[in-house]
């Protein structure tokens, strides 16, 4: 399950069968606006989000007032 961290800036990864979580885009506590992989990328106040067919993330990232693609990987791009 992925969960927006809006006040973390980031996106959470949720395992329930684990109890496990890790962060899958943008770096928690830090806010901005880079595309890249997991740890470089950064968001702003991520909101709403949805998950396409092949497993894409989009998000709304309410801090740049812009629509950010995320891959199954976890990384930004254009």
């Amino acid at each position: 399950m992925l969960v927006s961290d809006k006040l973390n800036h980031c996106i959470r990864k949720v395992d329930l069968l684990r109890a496990y979580i890790t962060t899958y885009a943008g770096l928690c506590g830090e806010n901005g606006f880079k595309d890249g992989p997991l740890g470089y990328n950064r968001l702003s106040y991520p909101d709403n989000m949805g998950i396409d067919l092949d497993g894409n993330l989009y998000v709304y990232d309410s801090g740049n007032l812009y629509v950010r693609f995320i891959d199954t990987e976890g990384s930004f791009s254009i």
